[in-house]
């Protein structure tokens, strides 16, 4: 009986560990999505928002709105 307890306790310890892996791997893809996610959030925000300081490029264009009267 004794080494089918051994066996058994191997067996159980292989288990936990593939688990731990396997838990490890999950745990780790959520947060490299997470941080992916807050980067593309971030970019969108940078891209769609509205220019307060409207830059007056080129500066010597005569048809831009944006020049200084």
């Amino acid at each position: 009986m004794a080494t089918a307890k051994k066996v058994l306790l191997a067996a159980i310890i292989i288990i936990l560990i593939v688990w731990a892996i396997v838990i490890f791997f999950i745990a780790a893809h959520l947060i490299v999505y997470f941080i992916l996610g807050i980067a593309l959030l971030v970019a969108l925000y940078l891209l769609f928002k509205k220019d307060d300081q409207k830059t007056n490029f080129p500066p010597n264009n005569p048809n831009n709105p944006n020049k200084p009267k």
